[in-house]
């Protein structure tokens, strides 16, 4: 009987120890986080792995700090790999939408996807969901600028845009989101021209030579 008891009392011990240990590392590597000490965070992270390889939470983690030092593909594959293991993670999804999204040879149609998957499974009622829309806006924005989109392209641009706003009618740079979504429409070409390029440094948009033949 004693030694039933004996192994209960190990046995409750030794679980509180590790969700002890779980806590401690996470609470010290997202403080490493937001005090933005990123190789600090990714210390904590990688021996909290080593200790229980089995938590997603670990490798999301870890995948955030990678991306705060800029190493963009070891982020990508950590998250990749997340997702495919679970699909609807939309921490994953998230921060392989940041990735993509900080990268400078990131890829902006990529991170549009994952922030829009993301929204399915983040509360609407959040912050994150808000502007979830204004990263895809500005993903579209980035390549009207520098390669163009087409028409249909420009509209869900537009659409992100105008969600974001009725989602965050007095966000502080709403004014600014307001004001550019007048300019696009005011400034966009019609159905006819399949890239459209808007070059702001001219103060006027600029059309590429590819149209539809009539």
């Amino acid at each position: 009987m004693r030694t039933i008891i004996l192994i209960s009392v190990l046995f409750v011990l030794c679980n509180a120890t590790s969700a002890r240990q779980k806590q401690n590392y996470l609470e010290k590597g997202n403080h490493y986080l937001n005090e933005k000490r990123y190789t600090d965070a990714e210390s904590v992270f990688r021996e909290a792995i080593r200790y229980d390889g089995t938590k997603a939470v670990y490798h999301a983690q870890l995948a955030q700090a990678l991306i705060g030092q800029k190493r963009y593909r070891e982020a990508d594959k950590i998250i990749e790999s997340l997702i495919l293991k679970d699909s609807i993670s939309s921490t994953a999804l998230w921060y392989g939408a940041m990735s993509n999204y900080l990268n400078p040879k990131g890829d902006l149609r990529k991170a549009v996807a994952y922030f829009d998957r993301a929204t399915h499974y983040l509360n609407p009622t959040t912050a994150q969901y808000a502007v979830a829309f204004w990263f895809m806006g500005d993903c579209y924005l980035r390549r009207l600028k520098a390669t163009g989109l087409d028409y249909e392209e420009v509209s869900w641009m537009l659409d992100t845009f105008e969600k974001y706003l009725k989602l965050a009618p007095t966000a502080s740079n709403a004014g600014g989101v307001s004001a550019l979504i007048a300019k696009i429409k005011a400034a966009r070409p019609g159905r006819n021209v399949r890239n459209w390029i808007y070059t702001t440094e001219e103060n006027e948009p600029r059309n590429r030579s590819k149209q539809h033949k009539h």
